[in-house]
């Protein structure tokens, strides 16, 4: 097996295999996502891994100057190796071997974030002990995801009653609803001294990139005022619940419910078989949320874990 470095003329190639022919590729390992950053905000290291000239493995990658560290990847919630479909387990570890071996030689510690299982096809349990088994430390969040078949019988009686308070919502495309969404989270995010992640051109550029395929809106209104929303991103055969918020200053308002339910029933609607989430806990999992995880739970949702892996 050889690495080669990722370089621009192999971003057809690398996306091809994360959506076609590998079993834990989502979006956010494409570089079709990870190039809507701009040029210098990450100093890209990714590598792909090929078999005699088959490519069996992608791995996104960039070093972070602040913390003087390979991550994979700063600029995507998941991360990791990406693996072919049918590979065999020994296969899978000898091409991890080979990963840490790669970035041991540059000389600084390499780190990443692993998806949920629902976002891959096969056991991500090979992955997992190859790199345990090379010394590198594995710790856990709790997240939570919800099976789409069957999803009615498992919502609480109080988020039924909550869902059933409201009717009017709408699957949005357009600039103004995503700014108002947008302003609405920023109002959310300073209760907690934070930021989005994305700035409203990031977030309308990636509502582009991704197309209506990939990403949807969901606003729930009421008398033409928006009660909350959520945006949601299709990983295989999963959406992602990226952003969640509401309006705080509306008395009584528990529209999140329906907003979270009409999301998930539009995903079942394009054929997704479960929609994640997210996680439920701060500081590197170390602080569990629990009226977060116990809101989720309602909602029909079952734990899962996402993993974090460092070499120290």
């Amino acid at each position: 097996m050889e690495i080669v470095k990722y370089t621009l003329d192999l971003k057809k190639t690398w996306d091809d295999f994360v959506y076609n022919f590998s079993f834990n590729g989502t979006v956010f390992h494409t570089k079709e996502f990870l190039s809507y950053h701009p040029e210098d905000r990450f100093q890209d290291e990714s590598v792909l891994i090929y078999d005699d000239n088959k490519l069996l493995s992608v791995f996104p990658c960039c070093f972070l100057n602040n913390s003087n560290k390979y991550f994979s990847h700063g600029g995507s919630s998941h991360g990791g190796p990406v693996i072919l479909k049918g590979l065999k387990s020994s296969k899978i570890i000898e091409i991890i071997k080979l990963v840490i071996e790669y970035y041991k030689k540059l000389q600084h510690p390499l780190s990443m974030r692993i998806p949920e299982q629902v976002f891959s096809d096969e056991p991500i349990d090979p992955i997992l002990y190859g790199f345990q088994s090379q010394g590198f430390k594995l710790s856990t969040e709790l997240s939570v995801s919800a099976p789409l078949k069957n999803l009615e019988s498992r919502l609480s009686k109080n988020s039924i009653r909550n869902i059933k308070k409201y009717k009017d919502f709408e699957l949005v495309y357009d600039d103004k609803s995503y700014t108002l969404f947008h302003n609405m989270l920023t109002e959310n995010l300073k209760k907690h001294n934070a930021t989005p992640t994305h700035s409203l051109s990031e977030l309308l550029n990636l509502r582009d990139i991704f197309g209506p395929q990939r990403n949807m809106l969901i606003l729930t209104k009421q008398n033409n005022q928006i009660l909350s929303g959520i945006w949601s991103v299709k990983c295989r055969n999963t959406w992602y619940a990226f952003y969640i918020c509401k309006d705080y200053n509306i008395q009584g308002n528990h529209s999140t419910a329906f907003s979270l339910y009409q999301s998930m029933v539009e995903s079942r609607s394009k054929g997704a078989t479960d929609y994640c989430f997210g996680i439920c806990t701060e500081n590197g999992g170390s602080y569990l949320n629990t009226g977060l995880v116990d809101f989720k739970e309602s909602m029909g949702a079952i734990p899962t874990l996402r993993y974090l892996i460092s070499s120290q």
